[in-house]
């Protein structure tokens, strides 16, 4: 086994609490999409099983669990026929935003973050966020917790071109800190981040502070 140098964390649901927030904005998200689009109000709960949200349950594979917000706006424009896509994208990735930061009281983390990212940057440890969130909401939750300066990279839906599981993600990450890819973990809470970590030869590390359980991570860990 090499030693690991350095781990690449995903952020809603193993840096932040992903129910603290989530299943809230995205509620308030589709009211707001019903109202926009003038749709009837029974299409509520279609419209949030078709993003990831069945009550208080949330698909780990899921558009709002494990995607980007143009994975939600083509989620929504499934079931809406004026809709554009691209138009559809910009307002989701503006109103999760505003919807984010009218919450952020109840954006929460999973842990003693600061102690547990110390602890790792004492022993060395080159840190990463790679998530499938734009990069003003990841910005605002570390900033809120002032653990940005823990972080040596960020790596955000809108700000890289390549998206979460693509081996494409840790070639570029490795090739900026002159590592090799057994070098790297990756740690999340889908399978989604663990097969980023397996396309990328990575080794991977399931959480089970965020949506995907036990049964569905297991597999996918090392």
């Amino acid at each position: 086994m090499e030693k690991v140098k350095a781990i690449l964390f995903d952020k809603d649901g193993t840096l932040m609490d992903f129910h603290s927030i989530w299943i809230k904005v995205a509620e308030e998200l589709v009211a707001e999409c019903i109202s926009l689009y003038y749709l009837p109000s029974t299409m509520r709960q279609t419209l949030l099983e078709e993003i990831g949200v069945e009550g208080a349950f949330v698909n780990p594979r899921s558009a709002i669990a494990a995607g980007t917000s143009l994975d939600v706006a083509k989620g929504l424009c499934n079931y809406i026929e004026s809709a554009r896509e691209e138009e559809m994208h910009q307002w989701v990735s503006e109103k999760l935003f505003s919807l984010m930061y009218e919450h952020r009281s109840h954006m929460k983390m999973t842990a003693d973050l600061p102690k547990v990212l110390q602890a790792l940057k004492d022993k060395g440890f080159i840190l990463g966020v790679v998530t499938a969130d734009d990069f003003a909401p990841t910005e605002l939750f570390l900033r809120q917790y002032k653990l940005e300066n823990f972080f040596d990279y960020i790596i955000a839906s809108d700000t890289f071109p390549a998206q979460k599981p693509d081996k494409k993600i840790i070639e570029v990450f490795c090739e900026k800190f002159n590592l090799e890819s057994c070098e790297v973990a990756v740690v999340g809470d889908t399978p989604t981040d663990l097969h980023l970590a397996k396309n990328g030869d990575c080794y991977a590390i399931g959480v089970l502070s965020g949506t995907g359980d036990r049964p569905t991570l297991e597999p996918l860990a090392d």
